[in-house]
């Protein structure tokens, strides 16, 4: 119950929220160019970076936990073959002769047989399985620190500018407000109320003059780092879109892999020796 609860659970980094409805299992936009990565992860909000980090993030630890699950399922088959190297030396029916002596010495021979077998597999598990999943892991790592933690880090700056721009905009139309309203003012007013309020609008203007020079020079920037992010975000999803791609035939070619030496082992577990003498059952006369 535990384990089917545990399985229930959605990873943040999931995007089955984000998956479209499948009739009978048929992905109706497969293989559209408007699904390739680089043109899948636009639009306002900057959401679609957040759900490309958030994926690869999630296709890594993905990865990582296969590889514990092989590091496991080797150890597993190690001690399983332990313990069967371990009973093919316990002696057994040392008084007997003739076939049944023979049939149990057989017995003996095909338990250190099978713990060969299970060993074998456990190597090719380790050697094979566990290290390529590591070697692949390795390479989402490697991406992640020489392209994503990049693409992250000018996410933030770029959105660090639009927020300076955006704060230095809403200083100017204030300012802007102010002006209009000290200018209102003087129509009417005469004396010191006017020396007052000119005063005020004469800092205002001044005021307004560096928050405008401010929110160009932010405009600036964020033009300049939207182009430059636009160019590099693009490259950044073509080359998460080949990873992904590569990993789906790496889970493909190491699960079918790790099915094909089970399976070969389970025959070869199933297999009665040739030589191993069949006793004929007690005569009822």
């Amino acid at each position: 119950m535990q384990t089917n609860q545990i399985r229930a659970q959605q990873s943040v980094t999931s995007l089955t929220r984000h998956a479209p409805q499948r009739a009978n299992g048929v992905d109706p936009f497969h293989g559209l160019e408007n699904r390739d990565f680089c043109n899948a992860f636009w639009g306002t909000g900057d959401v679609g970076p957040n759900v490309l980090f958030a994926r690869m993030r999630g296709a890594e630890r993905t990865t990582d936990e296969l590889r514990n699950f092989w590091q496991e399922r080797t150890n597993i088959e190690e001690e399983y073959a332990q313990k069967l190297a371990k009973l093919s030396q316990v002696p057994i029916g040392v008084e007997e002769v003739g076939e049944l002596r023979a049939s149990l010495d057989i017995l003996r021979k095909e338990t250190e047989a099978q713990a060969t077998s299970h060993l074998e597999l456990a190597d090719r598990m380790r050697n094979v399985l566990e290290k390529q999943t590591a070697e692949f892991h390795m390479k989402q790592i490697n991406h992640r620190r020489a392209f994503q933690a990049n693409m992250e880090k000018k996410l933030k700056n770029r959105l660090t500018q639009e927020s300076f721009a955006a704060k230095a905009k809403e200083k100017y139309e204030i300012d802007r407000g102010r002006i209009n309203s000290f200018v209102q003012q003087l129509t009417y007013m005469t004396g010191v109320d006017y020396q007052r309020v000119e005063a005020k609008l004469n800092r205002t203007r001044e005021t307004a003059k560096a928050n405008e020079k401010d929110f160009a020079a932010f405009t600036q920037t964020v033009i300049e780092l939207l182009e430059e992010w636009q160019n590099e975000w693009k490259s950044f999803c073509d080359s998460c879109h080949d990873l992904e791609e590569d990993r789906m035939e790496f889970m493909k070619d190491n699960l079918w892999l790790y099915a094909n030496e089970v399976s070969t082992l389970c025959v070869s577990d199933d297999q009665v020796n040739p030589h191993f003498p069949l006793l004929q059952p007690l005569s009822d006369d």
